[in-house]
């Protein structure tokens, strides 16, 4: 798996958007003076900085970045600290969205999509909460879930079964006493179930933008028995960038179709 050291940034959240690179929040230390970026990379090689404005729609846009998460579009959600407003950016434009708050004034410490539906998890004074954004309405958006002992003061994350992508499962990594724990949320009956302790801050995936699309209407494996080795980009990229930095074409004749099409 690549390791990647950087110099004088600070990383918070990740997400890997679905044409394979890396989007990284964090703080760069430049001229003794702390600024807030997103950085692009291809596996360890910066491709660009993204300076993050001050302001969005005449709104600070907050202390620092909490959450990333990508759609099947490219499009990123964010949500920042200090601030219950949430924010779509556009990384082909570099433009931020202010779409608003949510109406029982959460603030989201992370998102995922689930069976193309954008969850967050947040907390207010007194609750946490599991909700369900409505991207169309915000003001519409509901609770899945709530808690007053902190159960959702936590970071989640969607991984879709690539057999089937409608199936998907929801793990949750949150804070005990004796440290963090990572489970499995499911959502039909509100039941944790144990994996792991956990010995980072948050999770991320490759396969987590797919979760967006509620249909999986189509998607091409170029090789459904991963002999490749370069699962997971064999259904997502022609050439992709392995370990070794090197271009890597993937060529093998057992190609899958996914789709819920009938």
């Amino acid at each position: 798996m690549p390791y990647c050291k950087i110099e004088n940034f600070s990383c918070g959240d990740l997400v890997v958007h679905p044409n394979g690179n890396f989007y990284v929040i964090g703080n760069s230390y430049i001229n003794f003076n702390w600024r807030q970026e997103i950085r692009v990379y291809d596996t360890c090689q910066i491709i660009k900085t993204i300076l993050l404005p001050d302001q969005v729609a005449n709104i600070n846009l907050g202390q620092y970045v909490e959450s990333l998460c990508a759609d099947k579009d490219g499009q990123i959600f964010i949500s920042t600290s200090g601030k219950k407003n949430i924010y779509k950016f556009d990384p082909d434009t570099e433009l931020f969205t202010d779409l608003g708050v949510l109406p029982n004034g959460v603030e989201v410490f992370d998102f995922t999509f689930r069976n193309g539906k954008l969850i967050c998890i947040g907390i207010t004074f007194t609750n946490s909460y599991i909700m369900e954004i409505d991207l169309n309405d915000i003001t519409q958006s509901k609770v899945l879930f709530s808690d007053n002992n902190g159960a959702y003061f936590a970071k989640l994350i969607t991984i879709p079964d690539l057999n089937d992508c409608k199936e998907s499962v929801t793990y949750i990594t949150r804070e005990l006493n004796n440290g963090s724990e990572i489970g499995i949320l499911d959502f039909t009956d509100e039941s944790f179930t144990y994996v792991c302790m956990n010995e980072g801050t948050g999770m991320a995936s490759p396969l987590e933008f797919l979760a967006s699309d509620p249909e999986c209407e189509l998607l091409f494996d170029l090789d459904r028995d991963n002999s490749s080795g370069v699962y997971p980009y064999d259904f997502r990229n022609e050439g992709i960038v392995c370990h070794t930095s090197k271009a890597t074409s993937i060529v093998d004749k057992d190609v899958y179709l996914h789709t819920s099409a009938l």
